[in-house]
C-alpha cells in the first residue's frame, strides 16, 4: 500500500520527495503471518459444508486474514493523507502493471506443474487474485468543481441522458435558499430549485434560472421518457416571526419538453423528507415519507401511492404507521426476491423495517428499531450480505425549524438483515445528516456527512470487524451527499450551506487508476468553526 503518512521515521516526507529527490526511501516487504496454503480446515466437510469451498470464500472475501500487510518501510504507515506516483524514481503504475503481468504468467505456469491437487491450484489462484485485487483500491477524492450560488441543501439526480444526448450524461436539480431581511435584521428564507446538466467530462452546468419551490425527482416507473417529481412551496426553515403561508402546496407532477402535467395534488402540504418509486410485477408504486404538517400541527406518516392502470392516475394505496419520517430507503434483496423498506423517524420513537407482501400488495412489518432521532437511512450490499445503516442525533425539532446548526451527539448504527434485522455495530460519529454507499473494486464503503463536525468520513467494510474509518476531510456545513457514475468513474456531490458546494471524483489506485497527470488532491485543513447568529433561528 503506497498511501503513506506525512512523516516516515520522523522525516517530513514532503521535503524528502519534493526537494531531496535522492533521499533513500528504502524498506522491506513484511508479512505479519504465514498463510497456510493447504487450508486450515482439513476435514472434507463439516455439517454438510464443503470446507474447500469455505477456504476459497475466506481467501476471496477476507483478504486481510491471509495477507495482512505489505509494508514498504521500517515502521507501519497509516492514513491516506499523501499519494504519490513516483518513489525513488520508479513509477508505481509501472510496478503494479509488472506485478499484474507476473501474476498472469504465474497462473498460466501453474497448469504445467505435476502433482498439485486441484484444491491447491485453486487456492494458489485465489490467493494471487486476492493480492491483485488489493492493488485496485479506493485512494482519495479529487476536487473537480466548486459550486458558488449560495447555500445548497440538496443535489438530486433527475434522469440519465446517456442515450438521448451527445454532450450530457445526467440531469440534476439542486435546492437553495435566499434570505430576505427586514430593517430589524430579522430574516426569512425563500426556497428555490436550479436545474442542472452533467457533461460527459463530469462537470455540472446550470440550466436556466432559479424556480420557486423545491423539486424532488423520482424515477418514473410508468413513462421512462418523462421526468417525475414532487413539487412543494411549503417552507422548511422559517423563524417564528416569518409569515408562513397556510396555502402551501404539494403536488406530484411530470415534465416533458418543458411542459408540466400535474398528476396528483396532496390533501396537505406536509414536509416531504424522502421518496422512492418502484415496480413490483406489473404495478408501479411510490413510497413517500413526511415529517410534520404545519396546517394540522401534527406529525405526518409514510404513504404508499399506486398507479391505477384503468384510470391512468396515481392514488393513495397504503398508510404506514411510521410517523415523523425523516429518512427512508428501499432495496431489492435479489437472493430472496424481497423488497425491503427502512423508515427512520425524527420524533424519538421506533424506526421500522418493512417487507413487501406480493399477496396483499402492501408492506408488512418486519421489525421495530429502538427509539432514536434518525436523520439518514441507507441499505448497503456487500456480495450477498445485506446491511442497513441508520444515523441519529440527540434531538430534532418538532416544528421543523432549521436547527441544523445546533445538532449534536448521535451515532451511526449498522444492522445486518437475515430475515430480520440484527444490530452489529455502532460508529461514534456525531451530527450525521446524510450517508451514501460506494462499491469500488469489490470493496464496500460507507460515506457519512456530519453537519456538526463539518466533515465527511469514509469507512470501509472489513468483514467481522465491521466498518473501519479510512479517511476524513473537512468540507464545511454539509447537508447532503449524492453519487453517480460516468463511464465507470464514480463522482460525489457535496451540498454545503456555508461556503462552496463540491463535485468530487473517486480516484482508485492500482490497475484501474486513470492514466494521465495527477490532479489536485482534495484535503482541506479544518478551520475554527464560526459563531452562529441565533437571530435567524428560533425554538431550537
Amino acid at each position: 500500500d503506497f498511501n503513506i503518512d506525512e512523516t516516515v521515521n520522523n522525516v517530513v516526507l514532503g521535503l524528502a520527495c519534493k526537494i531531496y529527490q535522492d533521499f533513500p526511501l528504502d524498506g522491506s516487504k513484511v508479512f505479519l503471518e504465514d498463510f497456510d496454503i493447504i487450508g486450515s480446515l482439513f476435514a472434507p466437510s463439516i455439517n454438510g459444508h464443503d470446507t474447500r469451498l469455505m477456504d476459497q470464500i475466506i481467501i476471496r472475501y477476507n483478504k486481510d486474514e491471509h495477507l495482512s500487510e505489505l509494508q514498504v518501510f521500517d515502521k507501519q504507515l497509516v492514513g491516506n493523507s499523501l499519494s504519490t506516483e513516483m518513489v525513488n524514481g520508479k513509477s508505481l503504475s509501472d510496478l503494479i502493471n509488472s506485478f499484474i503481468l507476473t501474476e498472469a504468467n504465474y497462473n498460466g505456469t501453474l497448469s504445467f506443474f505435476d502433482g498439485l491437487s486441484y484444491s491447491l491450484v485453486q487456492q494458489l489462484n485465489n490467493q494471487m487474485l486476492a493480492s491483485g485485487n488489493r492493488l485496485s483500491r479506493f485512494s482519495h477524492f479529487l476536487l473537480v468543481q466548486e459550486i458558488d450560488i449560495g447555500p445548497i441543501t440538496k443535489i438530486l439526480l433527475v434522469q440519465n441522458l446517456e442515450h438521448v444526448s451527445k454532450e450530457f450524461w445526467y440531469s440534476m436539480v439542486l435546492w437553495t435558499t435566499k434570505e430576505q431581511c427586514s430593517h430589524m435584521d430579522r430574516c426569512c428564507h425563500s426556497e428555490f430549485s436550479y436545474w442542472m446538466r452533467v457533461s460527459k467530462s463530469g462537470r455540472l452546468m446550470i440550466d436556466g434560472d432559479a424556480e420557486s419551490g423545491r423539486y424532488y425527482p423520482l424515477q418514473n416507473p410508468v413513462a421512462r421518457d418523462r421526468d417525475m417529481f414532487f413539487w412543494t412551496n411549503e417552507a422548511v426553515a422559517q423563524s417564528q416571526w416569518c409569515n408562513v403561508s397556510s396555502t402551501g402546496e404539494l403536488v406530484l407532477s411530470s415534465k416533458e419538453s418543458g411542459e408540466t402535467e400535474v398528476l396528483m395534488r396532496m390533501k396537505s402540504a406536509a414536509s416531504l423528507s424522502e421518496a422512492r418509486s418502484f415496480r413490483r410485477g406489473r404495478r408501479a408504486y411510490i413510497v413517500a415519507g413526511f415529517y410534520f404538517d404545519r396546517k394540522e400541527e401534527e406529525y405526518s406518516g409514510t404513504l404508499v401511492y399506486a398507479f391505477n392502470e384503468v384510470k391512468r392516475q396515481w392514488m393513495e394505496h397504503e398508510f404506514l404507521p411510521s410517523y415523523g419520517t425523516l429518512a427512508l430507503d428501499i432495496t431489492h434483496d435479489a437472493q430472496n426476491d424481497q423488497l425491503l423498506l427502512a423508515v427512520g423517524t425524527g420524533m424519538g420513537t421506533y424506526s421500522t423495517v418493512y417487507r413487501w407482501n406480493d399477496n396483499e400488495n402492501g408492506f408488512n412489518l418486519v421489525q421495530n428499531i429502538p427509539p432514536k432521532y434518525v436523520t439518514s437511512t441507507i441499505w448497503l450490499k456487500h456480495g450477498t450480505l445485506q446491511l442497513l445503516a441508520m444515523s441519529s442525533v440527540d434531538h430534532w425539532s418538532k416544528t421543523g425549524e432549521d436547527c441544523m446548526d445546533f445538532l449534536s451527539g448521535g451515532q451511526v448504527d449498522i444492522y445486518a438483515y437475515h430475515g430480520n434485522v440484527e444490530w452489529i455495530q455502532s460508529i461514534p460519529l456525531h451530527g450525521v445528516v446524510s450517508m451514501l454507499s460506494l462499491n469500488l473494486a469489490g470493496d464496500t464503503f460507507l460515506v457519512a456527512a456530519s453537519h456538526q463536525l463539518e466533515s465527511i468520513f469514509i469507512y470501509e467494510w472489513k468483514g467481522y470487524e465491521g466498518f473501519s474509518p479510512i479517511q476524513s476531510m473537512f468540507v464545511g456545513q454539509v447537508r447532503h451527499l449524492n453519487a453517480f457514475t460516468i463511464d465507470g468513474d464514480v463522482y460525489m456531490t457535496v451540498a454545503v450551506t456555508s461556503g462552496s458546494s463540491k463535485l468530487m471524483k473517486v480516484i482508485l489506485q492500482g490497475e484501474h487508476a486513470a492514466a494521465g497527470p495527477v490532479g489536485r488532491d482534495f484535503s482541506l485543513r479544518k478551520r475554527k468553526r464560526p459563531m452562529h447568529d441565533e437571530k435567524l433561528v428560533s425554538n431550537c
